[in-house]
């Protein structure tokens, strides 16, 4: 009804189109420029159409703006020239492509010395990307015969221009053309590994790292359509040259080659262990055990790296992410459950260098995850002669037992906190609790007395107390689901025990961050206070400053918080201290 009134919109680009002076210019200032093209405005798209204006859209992404240039042309005129470029309009593209003066043109971009400005190549890679997309075998071809594999290794640093390899290397992958094998023919593997060199720079490291796990890791950068483990590139990768060539640019470069190659051989050993046939030790994996002497050396002297001070203390040296990702390592191949890569480790005393570093960085989660994990797969294994070296060359029971007299010598200080892995090694002593119920290989290590005392004493203790924190947790789960409304919560929550078990809810069960009393009596383990606790300045204060935490945690949930604790606090109590704010680590800096 509109359109017949004289209502309808007409597109300023209409208007502008109307006149014989207007410039690519003028619709390049355009909002709409880009929205018309992708609705095919048959007036717009037939005057972008020509070979002298897709030039100038061309050089406006691929040449730098000269200096003094104004913002158009430094910002918007680039966009505007990558946006319509990649809007997928036919004519645009049957122009560029029938027309060489315009691929070379677009394609000099790579020829440039890097680094390429980060913008242009963002624009220059969407491009490209698109034409992959969208006419996958003309793009390439004509990519084939511009040789333009070693131009996009040239300019592997820039990010944009990796997601473009990545995306070329998915299209000829699941090409059956075998004149587009180009790709495939020029050793692309062998070439990303040859970048990882200390010649070159971390950025161009992470990027060969980024797409050669690409290739393998469950969250993968390439989108593949065919099956990874018949996949030409894969198999390639996992050969046993690219393998051995890939340790030596690891172990005889830079500390920057060492912790993206290890990216990389983790992902390959974890990769090849999930795909391996039955009974077979993948080339990777007897690679890596060959030369896993060199590794472990990596854990007990790493590269120099700079003391790193947080709250908890010095560390010197950090742990470093390049030994993370070597224990990554070990737990897959303590996963494999192979006889041979077993006694390998044994005879390196592997798990022995495992603990030290657990026992070390105190406040390390990731690490103290992944020694828990490998120590439970070799607790729960059927390969006695690892599971020996665990009990007599690492003597786990003795460690355990040796970290908690530390842990309780540590909280006689004033305002100190259990150890970060206190609650890992309970886990970790009641699995073998369990384990020696069933096996004698096991069972013959923890009939000793001083084991015995400990799993009757402090183990079962702290069990208790954890028992005690998983049903306040249940409880309080509970009663916030019956909550109809704030009201209902806060009268639930108000007439809650203020029990030390319930004030744990707020911690993670794998620090156990249960923290003894100050001990200023000094009062053994089996000593309980009195019913009627006799308040000191000390444990008012103490106090208050936990409610006050609690209430910071629930003030957005209207709950009200007890004063004062509402029955006696036991003498294992984590009401006098709470956990002090802690920076965790990154495994990049220990």
């Amino acid at each position: 009804m509109f359109w017949r009134l004289g209502f309808a919109h007409v597109s300023p680009i209409d208007t502008l189109l109307e006149r014989e002076d207007i410039t690519l210019e003028e619709l390049l200032r355009e909002e709409d420029l880009v929205q018309e093209c992708k609705q095919f405005n048959n007036k717009l798209i037939e005057f972008i159409s020509t070979p002298e204006r897709i030039e100038v859209l061309i050089n406006y992404v691929v040449q730098d703006a000269e200096e003094g240039s104004d913002e158009n042309v430094k910002y918007l005129y680039p966009y505007k020239a990558s946006e319509v470029l990649s809007s997928d309009v036919a004519p645009i593209y049957d122009c560029m492509f029938e027309n060489e003066h315009l691929l070379n043109l677009l394609f000099q971009f790579l020829e440039r010395d890097p680094p390429l400005d980060p913008l242009l190549a963002g624009y220059f890679g969407k491009i490209v990307s698109t034409f992959v997309s969208r006419r996958p075998y003309e793009t390439l071809t004509i990519l084939g015969q511009r040789n333009i594999l070693p131009l996009l290794l040239k300019h592997i640093n820039a990010f944009s221009i990796l997601e473009l390899l990545l995306k070329i290397i998915a299209e000829a992958e699941d090409s059956v053309d075998t004149n587009l094998d180009w790709l495939y023919n020029q050793d692309l593997i062998g070439q990303l590994i040859s970048k990882l060199d200390p010649s070159y720079d971390t950025e161009v490291h992470a990027n060969v790292a980024a797409a050669l796990t690409g290739f393998i890791s469950q969250q993968q950068h390439i989108s593949w359509s065919t099956s990874l483990s018949g996949n030409r590139f894969v198999a390639s990768l996992l050969s046993e040259q690219s393998v051995k060539k890939l340790v030596d640019k690891m172990l005889n470069g830079s500390a920057s080659t060492l912790d993206h190659g290890l990216s990389v051989l983790v992902e390959m050993v974890r990769f090849s262990s999930e795909n391996r046939q039955e009974s077979e030790i993948p080339l990777a994996v007897s690679e890596v055990t060959r030369r896993l002497d060199e590794f472990v050396q990596i854990l007990r002297n790493p590269p120099h790296m700079a003391p790193i001070i947080n709250s908890s203390g010095t560390l010197d040296p950090p742990l470093g992410s390049f030994r993370l990702k070597i224990l990554e390592m070990i737990y897959a191949l303590v996963q494999l459950k192979e006889e041979e890569i077993n006694m390998k480790l044994v005879s390196l005393n592997v798990i022995s260098s495992c603990l030290d570093l657990f026992l070390k960085y105190e406040w390390h989660n990731f690490l103290h995850n992944l020694v828990r994990r490998i120590l439970e797969t070799i607790i729960i294994s059927n390969h006695d002669k690892i599971k020996q070296s665990l009990f007599e060359d690492s003597k786990i029971l003795d460690r355990i037992m040796e970290a908690h007299v530390k842990n309780d010598e540590a909280l006689k200080q004033p305002k100190s906190t259990r150890k970060g892995y206190m609650g890992h090694l309970r886990l970790i002593s009641n699995l073998i609790v369990e384990k020696s119920a069933c096996d004698s290989s096991i069972s013959s290590y923890t009939k000793r007395e001083d084991w015995q005392t400990f799993v009757q004493g402090e183990l079962a203790k702290l069990n208790g107390i954890n028992d005690k924190r998983k049903l306040a947790s249940a409880n309080l789960h509970e009663s916030m689901q019956h909550s109809d409304d704030e009201d209902v919560f806060e009268q639930e929550f108000s007439s809650m025990e203020f029990r030390s078990s319930e004030a744990a809810v707020l911690f993670d069960e794998s620090d156990e961050l249960f923290t003894e009393e100050d001990k200023a009596h000094q009062e053994t383990e089996d000593h309980s206070l009195p019913d009627s606790w006799e308040e000191t300045d000390q444990d008012v204060t103490s106090a208050t400053e936990g409610i006050s935490q609690l209430k910071v945690n629930h003030d957005s949930l209207g709950a009200q918080v007890p004063e004062e604790p509402a029955e006696p606090v036991e003498d294992y109590n984590d009401i006098n201290y709470w956990k002090p704010s802690l920076n965790w680590f990154d495994p990049s800096n220990g």
